[in-house]
């Protein structure tokens, strides 16, 4: 129901656009109110010609009906921080497009360079280059670096084809990047320097990249010393303090929202996790063999069943190039479809299995032909 008081909300907002040009754009913004309401402000400014449709000759008047009066916090939440924010949205794109217009003048006038990544032509003001001098665009950089920390990565290596080995240097980086994405390289830096310390007792805060030694292994709850954290959480499941609650009655007493909880368990049943203990990386595989090589620690396990493997013996099928011993227990693939496994796990957990199943239901009561939801829209 979320997204239909969504979709309201902008038909009254936006009284000058057919509910039809409204649906696609809500459609294309994957039914959020935030960038619809944005995506549409911006069309209303665009030419007919650049937008593609007519604004109506005459405003829509409100609609009527109780559901359109039912608050929704969600949509609410929404809307205090568009309203709070639209303003630097707007200021970025305006950025955005008038750095785009200065880079096509520059272009045009013979200042430009190929980027070694995209090859493409570039404005000699987006150049980045690596420490041996190989140059690429800001684009291109900006996309490496999402990678990076993407893969848990500080280290920023060169993008050339032509076997560089070097990196981009940290003073380059900043010249170009945002301070927060500075700062989650540098939280990443930190958070690899302490566990490259294999230091015997050494815990992680949840919540930030704070660590202290504990000596006490029956201690239950860490305390975290950072100021800007401080959070005090049960070293059992990493979540805050739950005490004097076990871990298994804090998640049975949990209050979340339907849909939450439903996101919750579509995460966690593809999320894998490092086996190695002294690890516990989580990542997602989208491809490739389910020999999986950890981005922090490097021990390898099976994608499969979880455990740490060598080589190829735990797999049964290995593929022809492969001559030496396989485990005649293993019941695990080296390859398999990625898709379809994936679909697989999160089919699998029960509360998604059962969120689904009253979708169904709730969908097929919400189209019947006698159904009054359908006469107040």
């Amino acid at each position: 129901m979320v997204h239909l008081h969504r979709l309201f909300q902008l038909y009254a907002d936006f009284p000058q656009v057919s509910q039809a040009n409204v649906q696609n754009i809500f459609k294309a913004e994957l039914s959020f109110y935030s960038p619809t309401f944005v995506a549409l402000e911006e069309a209303i400014l665009k030419t007919e010609a650049e937008r593609g449709w007519k604004l109506m000759a005459s405003s829509r008047k409100p609609g009527k009906g109780k559901g359109r009066e039912i608050a929704c916090l969600e949509l609410e939440t929404e809307k205090s921080w568009l309203s709070k924010n639209l303003r630097s949205i707007k200021a970025e794109k305006e950025k955005a497009a008038e750095a785009a217009r200065k880079a096509e003048e520059e272009i045009a006038s013979g200042a430009f360079f190929e980027c070694g990544c995209c090859y493409g032509d570039s404005a000699l003001s987006t150049l980045v280059m690596c420490s041996n001098g190989c140059q690429f665009c800001t684009e291109c950089f900006t996309n490496l670096v999402a990678s990076q920390v993407g893969l848990r990565k500080f280290v920023l290596p060169c993008m050339s084809v032509d076997g560089c080995a070097s990196s981009f240097p940290e003073a380059e980086a900043e010249r170009v990047l945002p301070p927060i994405t500075m700062a989650a390289l540098h939280k990443i830096k930190q958070e690899k320097e302490v566990d490259l310390a294999d230091l015997e007792g050494l815990e992680k805060c949840p919540f930030c990249p704070f660590a202290m030694v504990l000596d006490n292994e029956h201690e239950r709850l860490f305390n975290c010393q950072r100021e800007d954290c401080g959070i005090v959480s049960c070293r059992q499941c990493k979540k805050e303090d739950h005490l004097p609650k076990t871990c298994a009655e804090m998640d049975s007493d949990r209050k979340i929202d339907g849909i939450h909880r439903v996101e919750e368990a579509m995460s966690e049943a593809l999320i894998r996790r490092c086996p190695n203990a002294k690890c516990g990386e989580p990542y997602v595989k989208e491809d490739g063999c389910n020999k999986i090589t950890c981005p922090s620690c490097r021990a390898v396990s099976c994608y499969i069943c979880g455990i740490i493997v060598e080589g190829y013996s735990h797999f049964k099928n290995a593929g022809s190039n492969y001559t030496g011993p396989v485990k005649s227990t293993s019941n695990c693939e080296l390859w398999d479809d990625s898709a379809k496994r994936n679909f697989q796990d999160v089919s699998s957990s029960t509360l998604v299995r059962l969120w689904l199943e009253q979708s169904l239901t709730l969908l097929s009561l919400a189209f019947s032909p006698f159904h009054p939801f359908l006469y107040r829209i």
